[in-house]
């Protein structure tokens, strides 16, 4: 299965604002079938990369950090 490219075009809210959200992307899968692996190809052009986190959630809720905040 491929999805194609799933784009985001949202604004990254700021680390430490209460009123923050994730930025998230749901897409469903119609045929039932079993996952082994998936790739992702993630872009930003966030000034500040190291402090992004970027997670994935399985509908089962494994979560697979992909990229963790780096605070210098």
């Amino acid at each position: 299965y491929d999805s194609g490219d799933i784009v985001i075009n949202k604004a990254i809210p700021q680390h430490g604002d209460p009123a923050a959200q994730d930025v998230a992307a749901v897409f469903n899968i119609s045929l039932p079938f079993r996952c082994e692996a998936v790739q992702v190809y993630f872009t930003s052009s966030h000034p500040q990369a190291t402090e992004l986190e970027v997670t994935l959630i399985s509908p089962s809720g494994t979560r697979s950090v992909l990229a963790q905040m780096h605070a210098f």
